[in-house]
Formats: C-alpha cells, structure tokens, sequence
C-alpha cells in the first residue's frame, strides 16, 4: 500500500494557484469567511488513485498509472465534497475528465508563468497605440495576399479565427509594417529585436503546448503583448500584432508541405 504524502504548504499553494482557488468540479469558491476571519476549504485528491481499490483496478484497467503517484502532476485541489463524490466511486469518464481539467490548468500555469518570465520591448506599446487610433480610411486600398498564413495553418484550425487572421494580414500588414520602420528611425534595430522576442517566445509556447495548438497558441502570445504593454490595450491591436508576425515567419512553421 502507498504511503499518502500529501502536497507540502509550497506545493499546497501552488496547486491553490493553479485553480484559481475555485473548484475544478463544480466552480465553489476554496475561500470561506467568518466574521474577520478566511479560511480555505480545499483537498487535494489524487487523480489516479493512491491505493487503487478493486472498482478501481476495473474501471481503470487501461490507464497507465503516473511514475510518481504522489508527484504534483497527480495531484488537483478540489472541495471537500468534490473530492469525496470523485473517491467513491472512481470511474474512468470521470478520471478522464479530471485528468483533462489538470492538463488544462497546467497549461494555464505553464503560460502565466512564461508571461512574466519572457520580456517584450517596451515601444510594443506605441505599436498598440498607433494602431488604436490610426485613420483607415486614409490607406490606400490593398492587394496583399497573404499565402503564408495559409501554408502555416493546420487543417484543423478554427476556420473563424483563420479568417480573421488573414483579413488582418490583408488589411493591417503594411501598416504595422510602416509603423515598426518609423520605430526603427529612433530605435535603431527595434524591429528586429521585437521579431526575435515574438519568436523566442512563440517557441517556448509551443514547447509548452504542443505545436498543434495553434489557437491556443494563437491567444497565449496575444494575452503576453496584452500584459507587457501595459497599458488598456486593445485586444483586436494584439491580435493583429500577432497577425503580422505570423505572416513575417515568426510565428507558426509551413505545414502545407
């Protein structure tokens, strides 16, 4: 029989983090408050089962069982009566289920972390701006037609945002273009900085998440020029921010081969 261990109060807080300190079950709130007085009503459950019972070698005979059952990636924080529901009886929909909740706020995690750790340039911010208020009906009418964004996505990918991706390189490419050279002028090589930021970044993201997540992917490096910039960003600026640099090669790889 394995010996329970359950999460240091490091681990322990962690884990609070990762969840939001919300349920992942039923969405209760792990923060309870009387009076003056907070406390945190949260357990953390195995998600494979510590000492599996014989309901549990059945319903679970085809999952391989984690390397390490007390390691963290085994471990979710869930309401009292979530993680009783979830012991008895455990059922594979339900592991299936938790074990897709978990890989999803890992993720999460993953990608808050590497959004504080990865720095952008701070003109990012200028870009936002210039774009925000930018005269459109000034531009010169466009006849841009953006292959490479077709040849970098895979089939599968929401065909809404694809759109919305290319109808961004077709009508705010040379602008963002403009924009980063007029930089350039006071900034000497800022352009290719800020490339080489997107793309280091793009790279970890994609090693974080897999490269075939490429909407979330898509959302992860928007949320990250979002928090450098620092200021009310706008979110359709990121977007085509993001837009651009996926047509400029440094964002996504060709596919299409």
């Amino acid at each position: 029989m394995a010996k329970r261990d359950q999460p240091n109060n490091m681990l322990r807080q962690y884990l609070l983090a990762e969840t939001g300190y919300l349920c992942p079950i039923c969405g209760r709130d792990f923060w309870n408050k009387k009076g003056s007085r907070k406390t945190i009503s949260a357990e953390a459950a195995h998600i494979y089962p510590l000492n599996p019972t014989l309901e549990d070698c059945i319903a679970l005979a085809d999952i391989e069982p984690p390397q390490e059952i007390n390691g963290d990636s085994n471990f979710i924080m869930l309401c009292p009566t979530c993680h009783d529901k979830f012991d008895k009886p455990r059922t594979k929909d339900e592991y299936l289920k938790l074990r897709s909740e978990k890989d999803r706020l890992s993720s999460n995690q993953a990608l808050r972390i590497l959004r504080s750790e990865y720095p952008l340039e701070r003109e990012i911010r200028a870009i936002i701006e210039r774009l925000t208020t930018h005269n459109f009906n000034s531009s010169a009418p466009l006849s841009y037609t953006p292959l490479r964004v077709t040849q970098k996505l895979f089939p599968d990918f929401d065909p809404l945002l694809a759109q919305s991706i290319k109808d961004d390189v077709l009508r705010y490419y040379p602008i963002v273009r403009s924009i980063l050279l007029d930089i350039d002028s006071n900034h000497p090589a800022f352009s290719k900085i800020l490339a080489g930021q997107v793309k280091l970044f793009y790279l970890k993201t994609a090693q974080t998440l897999g490269k075939k997540r490429q909407v979330e992917i898509f959302y992860a490096l928007v949320d990250w020029i979002k928090s450098k910039a620092q200021c009310p960003a706008s979110q359709r600026a990121c977007e085509i921010i993001v837009s651009y640099f996926i047509q400029d090669c440094e964002v996504f790889e060709d596919v299409s081969q």
